[in-house]
């Protein structure tokens, strides 16, 4: 599945144009069809306070709507035991980059470099929301990071087909 930078820039800047009411109903659609993922990305990112998980509920949404759109159908449910797995590797990825001396290169080949375009607007969105005087502390974004890339790799998976 290719995520083009076109289709990128395009749903980032979909909420520019939302209600309120357009807001709520991207994000029910997203928990109708992914109620475990949004349960798990909710209960991730409830500790780290009432504005990282506002920032992390809305951004997910949108990433969401990234992979959603090109896909273009329905992205099949990714079941409590897919995620619970990819969590598992996604800690132990980090965890073993605690004593990688070349710890940003190997992140940036192996496990960031499939879709830039989504990672763009993942770090830019985190910065940005901590720009507009939300004073997210390092612990807290790196927390948001480690849980999109828990994301991200997710709907790889369950895409994997296109």
């Amino acid at each position: 599945m290719n995520i083009t930078q076109e289709l990128a820039d395009s749903v980032w800047h979909e909420p520019q144009s939302w209600t309120a009411k357009d807001a709520t109903g991207a994000q029910k659609k997203l928990i109708k069809s992914q109620k475990p993922l949004f349960a798990f990305v909710a209960a991730r990112a409830e500790p780290l306070g009432e504005h990282a998980f506002g920032v992390m509920l809305f951004m997910f949404t949108i990433v969401y709507r990234m992979y959603r759109k090109a896909y273009g159908r329905p992205i099949p449910k990714i079941p409590v035991s897919t995620i619970e797995k990819t969590d598992n590797e996604t800690d132990g990825f980090f965890e073993s980059l605690e004593t990688d001396e070349n710890m940003l290169d190997r992140m940036a080949v192996t496990r960031f470099g499939k879709h830039p375009e989504i990672w763009k607007y993942i770090t830019s969105g985190i910065y940005e929301a901590n720009d507009e005087d939300l004073d997210l502390s390092e612990e807290q974004i790196s927390e948001m990071i480690i849980l999109f890339k828990t994301v991200v790799d997710l709907l790889d998976e369950a895409t994997s087909d296109a």
